[in-house]
């Protein structure tokens, strides 16, 4: 028998060369954790200029950007949606390693960007860029020139509302009919944008009546939203997109004429994800799909269905599948098939009882079948008794259904992170085998006014969110209140926001000063009388909500002065102090709001 003789050298520099290789690795992950930090003030990032690759400045009212942005000069990504510019800041031209631009707001309603300057082209490296829903006066042509784009998101940029001037009439196309330069979405040169892998057109409704030809020539698509474009018939040339995994068709193929030889080309695609929401015929669309095994997430909402296509079953690697705001009393067995499902929407939908089918689903882990509703829960519906097989479940919603009771098994739902029963008058049984679901993080609900929370409540250690609401009727609690804060809540020493509204709470117990992780303390429309010192501990807290519905029989109350104890002057934290028409005294307010220098506005 031989034996080798180690290389002895090998070893003696290993660890020379394993301490080196730490201190490159530790220093490399400072350099990307540096360049990764997004900012969100612009004075901050203006400290250390150059460093700063990523600046979010979205939802904070700019009317306009400064000229010392330009000193950032190696910033990569800049997010200034949902502003309120009245022109397009022309500073941005000046950043030429930009490579995402995020420009977008909601119809019009906060900036007035008309119209995207030619000098755009500037930023050669430019890789994503939304502008959807700009007011533009004439389509943004010049954007085809950045040819390095791979991403275009233009939604609803057609939409032009002059709200200055008064509607045409007659009004024939609602609201939007009162525009001023309505243009034609043509997409002439978007020929150029050879590395375009994702393009949204959608929401031009009826301003873009054809998908014009010159997009079958953007075949490094991968992603293409056409919905809500009531296109009449789709270009031969659309089969040339033969890399397409995502496309959504959402409001847009009830409107084609011969939707099915339209539709051909979807044969050769290999798709992923597929939006069909409002489809007339979905199973007419789906038998066109010739590999089902690659489609992963399919919506088939609103399509007016009273059964399930069995069309729908040879898609065994559906990991998503939206069957919400259909006409559904039943799912069949073979639902089973799709053994990959993970996320299942079926709210808005006719069950009277929860079919047993779905508790075959073993790797679901979202379940949704909520149900829209005024004031009161109108329809019943019964869980199965194997309800609770579902064991990778993670999140449940369930809320605007009257449930009368939990089967046994619902406890055994232990990976349930998000529960959702807002509606469901729950009972003190009820609570108790919500207790079991130790791995809540999340949960709202309705408390039957005769039930209490349970000792075993406290088991929900990891809890970070808790709201627990009255039944609400036009804005008015009219039902299911609690009469007083329950104490075993101060137990839960995870919370982080803690919502109890529209109850009949006159305290708050001395107990609450436990919540230490508490950030946001809603306590709207209940009957305080008066709050405790302990507030004044919860180091953590940003937000307080003491406001009060003056109505009915609370109006008398609202007018009672409430006091704010000197303890709330300790919440450096606090940023919202809500209180709405309830008269607060004077001499207690002003305090607070000059030790922790709030707005004079609550």
């Amino acid at each position: 028998m031989s034996y080798t003789i180690p290389n002895l050298n090998q070893y003696i520099m290993m660890p020379r060369i394993t301490f080196f290789s730490l201190i490159w690795a530790i220093i490399c992950s400072h350099s990307i954790q540096a360049q990764q930090t997004t900012y969100t003030n612009l004075e901050e990032a203006l400290k250390t200029p150059q460093q700063v690759t990523r600046l979010n400045l979205s939802e904070q009212k700019l009317k306009a950007l400064p000229a010392s942005l330009k000193q950032l000069k190696n910033l990569e990504y800049l997010d200034v949606s949902l502003n309120l510019f009245q022109g397009f800041p022309e500073v941005i031209l000046s950043l030429k390693k930009l490579r995402t631009l995020k420009l977008y707001t909601n119809y019009g309603k906060y900036m007035r960007i008309h119209e995207i300057p030619a000098q755009i082209t500037r930023l050669k490296q430019l890789r994503y860029l939304d502008i959807s829903h700009l007011p533009l006066h004439k389509e943004p042509k010049v954007v085809y020139q950045l040819t390095n784009l791979e991403v275009l998101k233009m939604s609803s940029v057609i939409p032009i509302i002059d709200i200055k001037k008064t509607p045409r009439k007659p009004n024939t196309g609602g609201f939007r009919s009162s525009m001023q330069g309505a243009y034609a979405l043509t997409l002439q040169g978007i020929r150029q944008l050879k590395k375009l892998k994702t393009l949204d057109i959608s929401h031009q409704t009826w301003r873009m009546k054809t998908l014009p030809p010159e997009i079958a020539q953007l075949t490094s698509l991968e992603t293409l939203d056409i919905s809500s474009n009531w296109y009449k018939s789709l270009p031969v040339g659309i089969k040339n997109l033969q890399k397409l995994k995502h496309l959504n068709l959402n409001h847009t193929t009830e409107h084609l004429k011969n939707a099915s030889i339209h539709l051909e080309f979807l044969g050769q695609l290999k798709l992923e994800t597929l939006h069909l929401k409002y489809a007339n015929n979905p199973a007419s669309i789906l038998n066109l799909l010739n590999h089902p095994a690659q489609l992963r997430t399919l919506n088939l909402s609103f399509c007016s269905l009273k059964k399930l296509p069995e069309s729908l079953f040879r898609f065994t690697q559906l990991h998503t599948l939206d069957l919400s705001y259909n006409k559904l009393s039943n799912l069949p067995q073979n639902l089973a098939a799709l053994v990959q499902l993970e996320t299942l929407d079926i709210s808005n939908n006719s069950f009277e009882k929860l079919p047993t089918a779905i508790s075959n689903l073993a790797r679901l882990k979202k379940l949704d079948c909520s149900r829209s509703f005024l004031c009161y829960p109108e329809k019943d519906l019964a869980l199965p008794d194997n309800f609770g097989q579902l064991k990778n479940l993670e999140e449940l919603n369930l809320r605007g259904n009257a449930i009368n009771h939990f089967p046994a098994s619902f406890g055994q739902m232990t990976r349930l992170k998000s529960l959702n029963i807002y509606g469901i008058v729950v009972t003190t049984q009820m609570a108790t085998q919500l207790a079991q679901l130790t791995n809540l993080e999340y949960l709202e609900m309705t408390l039957d006014e005769k039930a209490q929370l349970p000792s075993t409540f406290k088991n929900l250690t990891k809890l970070k969110e808790l709201a627990i609401a009255a039944s609400y009727c036009e804005g008015v609690p009219t039902a299911n209140y609690i009469a007083a804060f329950p104490v075993v809540i101060c137990d839960l020493s995870a919370l982080e926001r803690l919502s109890l509204v529209g109850h009949e709470i006159k305290t708050i117990p001395p107990q609450i000063r436990q919540l230490q992780q508490l950030k946001l303390l809603s306590l709207y429309d209940n009957t305080l009388t008066t709050l405790p010192d302990e507030l004044g501990e919860l180091k953590a807290l940003t937000y307080l909500n003491i406001d009060l519905y003056c109505i009915g029989n609370r109006y008398e109350l609202c007018h009672q002065p409430l006091v704010l104890p000197t303890s709330l002057c300790k919440l450096k934290q606090l940023k919202d102090l809500k209180y709405g028409d309830r008269k607060i005294d004077l001499a207690s307010l002003a305090r607070v709001r000059q030790c922790l220098k709030l707005n004079s506005k609550d």
